[in-house]
């Protein structure tokens, strides 16, 4: 798969001052690489949970990991010919493990920086083309509002 495009939506709960649980609802718009001639798109959605654990190293910028699991729905189009496209839908479970930043601009709301490992199994299907590694990266900016 090539870069994309995602977007996705966080819910977060702090436990402790410094851990909290997410969940996490996204999507992302990848391309096929061209390689064996295969042009296409897959789309993955993911529901994702996570627990979060933050340091301060300073009273604006807090450092933190993540890791958990979820559920990874690949959508997956090829094109076979200029007028014929072949639609497939694959699911799998998951793990993720990542870390980021989160800068204090205010004292209730922060910018974010993250990077996140999906580790999901091979998108196995009836396209005509070996197995696709599901596993990706995500790099995530984001805005968060404390309540």
């Amino acid at each position: 798969m090539s870069r994309g495009v995602g977007l996705a939506g966080v819910f977060e709960v702090y436990l402790m001052p410094r851990l909290s649980v997410r969940g996490q609802i996204g999507t992302a718009w990848l391309d096929l690489e061209p390689l064996q001639g295969l042009v296409g798109s897959v789309h993955p959605i993911f529901v994702i949970g996570n627990v979060v654990y933050n340091w301060e190293a300073s009273t604006a910028v807090r450092p933190y990991v993540t890791a958990g699991g979820g559920f990874y729905r690949y959508a997956i189009e090829r094109v076979v010919s200029s007028r014929s496209t072949v639609d497939v839908d694959d699911d799998h479970s998951g793990v993720h493990f990542g870390g980021g930043l989160e800068y204090f601009f205010t004292r209730r709301a922060t910018m974010t920086l993250e990077l996140l490992y999906h580790k999901v199994g091979d998108l196995g299907s009836p396209l005509a083309f070996t197995n696709t590694d599901g596993t990706f990266w995500s790099f995530n900016v984001g805005a968060k509002q404390y309540f």
